[in-house]
């Protein structure tokens, strides 16, 4: 081997960078599809939450359309308050709704404060009170007067509003 020289040659390739950014695009995707699944279960909820109100509005403005037609005067006042609670019950389900969203795409601040639960479960609970109608379930709310908590108030309402909801889908499966 005399005067043959061998060399070796190589490069390097630093592929902490590349790892990184592969690392990143995964926890991206994985965001996205989560997020694209909390879109539809929000849209699911939506649609089931507002199907049961709106029906009653139109029902009920279809009877007023009626009595007013037929110039019978003695359904109009019991029709207007109906829709009157009614149009109320959706306002409220939206405004929980969009607090709901709120917190599913983390644009919700934790606020505590103390209020009375059992006010809160009377909110939900005429929010809900026409799907109550329907299934002919009747709430009862048995929590003590003047029982004070320590939570967040807006986050409250939803999570009564989804347990509660969701004893009433589940009702029409065992009744």
């Amino acid at each position: 081997m005399d005067g043959e020289h061998r060399f070796l040659s190589g490069y390097t390739i630093d592929l902490t960078d590349r790892k990184v950014a592969k690392n990143a695009l995964q926890n991206s995707e994985a965001r996205l599809i989560e997020l694209n699944a909390t879109k539809d279960k929000f849209f699911s909820i939506i649609s089931h939450d507002l199907k049961s109100p709106f029906n009653s509005l139109l029902g009920f403005s279809n009877l007023l359309l009626e009595q007013v037609q037929l110039k019978d005067c003695e359904g109009i006042e019991e029709y207007a308050r109906i829709i009157l609670l009614s149009s109320r019950r959706v306002m409220d389900l939206l405004e929980n709704l969009l607090q709901w969203s709120r917190s599913q795409t983390g644009r919700i601040e934790f606020t505590p404060e103390y209020f009375e639960l059992g006010q809160v479960i009377r909110e939900v609970t005429e929010l809900l009170e026409d799907m109550a109608v329907q299934k002919n379930i009747k709430t009862i709310n048995a929590t003590p007067p003047k029982l004070f908590v320590l939570a967040d108030k807006y986050m409250m309402g939803n999570i009564l509003r989804n347990l509660i909801s969701n004893a009433m889908i589940k009702m029409k499966i065992y009744c």
